[in-house]
């Protein structure tokens, strides 16, 4: 985000201001990483001056007011945050708790050509003559055009969207707007989710999929009432990024990742190319990622999220194609008491640093893969300490065919955040003993409770 000119031009006075990062997110009774997401995503008014790298950061309270009270009038500030969990009070009560449900628009039927079979992430046709092949988002409409830059189609939306959640890499995986033949026939469709830069309006909040010549094909917007614990969650649903994918039979797979208010709880929705949903799952915090692989010759789906329980980061492993139930829980507060049964068939939870206390951050499961001798990768992180467009700065955990932890690496970005934290002030001790033994416990879900897998030898 660019620098931002002050209202009316003036300056508000000195007892008004909030210096860095740190002063705005104990304003807001948040963590640095959430206020950090809440302008990125949200529109938090944050203020810059100077370039990135070297910038001076700085907000206004008054403005942080004003910008909270229309996240309260539109419902999504008001009720509950990561930071706080469950406990928190929302500001107004909630709706009486029903059954889930999904509300989905009418789908005009489509024939689906035969497809490529195993694990494909959907293709991009080459760019034709009258074929979508770009696109650009500007105030409140989509453009979409050829491969010669001339523009084919437009479509407008109910109020400006926020060009920053199309512009900015925010994370590793997913994407908010795609241009993918997703059923084979030749011409590319055109998958894109609404970022209103407005929060106090009632847009559509979903995911919209476009024919090639701009006529919807789907639109999914949620609107359900889940319950964690005794506190009860309702719209609006807040689209964040989807994935794509081919299933074992060929047909192409959208996981849609959407959130609640600002990010909790969060639900992942597994779409055909019609825009029927196949499967879906709940978390009890930030899915950052969906990764349909193989493992041991098998179909899995890998679900990676921040563990609001433990403020880790957790893993989520579904044998077969498909994704279902919740996360589940040690405490009964982070879990979900109305969602279908069931759950992932293996559920890792990776702990938090102090690196990442100190950033008032939590950790996450960035990415992880498996390799032809199906051992288990897993890279947790946390956004604090990462840079766009950076080598991410965390640690790897990997894991034997049978989950048992094998070995831990520490990256040399980490390596290195933790030193300019030690610089700044922000720790007071090296890189060392305290540190490695803030790597454990990984802990696993034995169906009841979790346990604690044995250590590892650690490298760095």
């Amino acid at each position: 985000m660019g620098t931002v000119s002050l209202p009316n031009g003036g300056s508000p006075q000195d007892h008004d201001r909030l210096n860095g990062w740190k002063e705005i997110a104990a304003f807001l009774g948040k963590g640095v990483r959430t206020a950090q997401r809440w302008e990125r995503h949200y529109g938090l008014p944050v203020h810059r001056l100077g370039h990135e790298g070297g910038e001076i950061v700085f907000a206004f309270r008054s403005e942080i007011d004003r910008w909270s009270r229309a996240q309260d009038g539109r419902g999504a500030a008001a009720e509950i945050e990561p930071d706080d969990g469950p406990n928190h009070v929302p500001a107004d009560p909630p709706p009486a708790a029903r059954a889930s449900r999904w509300r989905w628009p009418a789908v005009a039927a489509l024939v689906v050509a035969a497809a490529v079979g195993g694990w494909l992430v959907a293709r991009a046709l080459p760019a034709r003559p009258g074929q979508p092949a770009s696109w650009k988002v500007e105030g409140d409409t989509l453009h979409v055009f050829d491969d010669a830059g001339a523009e084919l189609w437009s479509h407008r939306f109910e109020g400006l969207l926020n060009p920053a959640g199309y512009t900015q890499k925010v994370r590793l995986h997913g994407e908010r707007v795609s241009i993918q033949d997703l059923d084979g026939d030749g011409r590319p469709e055109v998958l894109f989710g609404l970022f209103p830069l407005d929060l106090r309006s009632r847009t559509t909040q979903g995911l919209v999929c476009f024919e090639s010549d701009g006529t919807v094909r789907f639109t999914i917007e949620p609107d359900t009432t889940v319950r964690f614990g005794t506190t009860t969650y309702s719209g609006p649903w807040f689209f964040d990024r989807f994935f794509l994918s081919r299933a074992p039979d060929g047909a192409v797979r959208v996981w849609a990742v959407f959130i609640h208010g600002m990010e909790f709880p969060s639900a992942v929705l597994e779409l055909d190319d019609r825009g029927a949903v196949r499967s879906s799952y709940w978390s009890d915090g930030f899915v950052g990622f969906v990764s349909p692989t193989r493992w041991h010759g098998r179909d899995i789906v890998l679900v990676g999220a921040i563990n609001n329980e433990t403020r880790g980061g957790s893993l989520a492993i579904f044998e077969g194609a498909h994704v279902h139930g919740s996360a589940p829980s040690a405490q009964v507060e982070y879990r979900c008491a109305s969602c279908e049964a069931g759950g992932p068939d293996d559920f890792l939870v990776f702990p938090r640093r102090d690196i990442a206390r100190e950033a008032g951050d939590v950790a996450e499961v960035r990415d992880a893969w498996t390799d032809e001798e199906s051992r288990l990768h897993v890279l947790v992180s946390e956004d604090a300490l990462n840079l766009p467009g950076a080598p991410p700065a965390g640690v790897w955990y990997w894991f034997t065919p049978s989950l048992t932890l094998d070995r831990v690496e520490v990256l040399p970005e980490l390596l290195r955040a933790h030193l300019q934290m030690e610089e700044a002030g922000l720790l007071n001790h090296p890189f060392g003993a305290q540190d490695e033994r803030d790597l454990f416990p990984v802990l696993r879900w034995n169906g009841k409770s979790y346990d604690a897998l044995p250590r590892a030898p650690i490298t760095r």
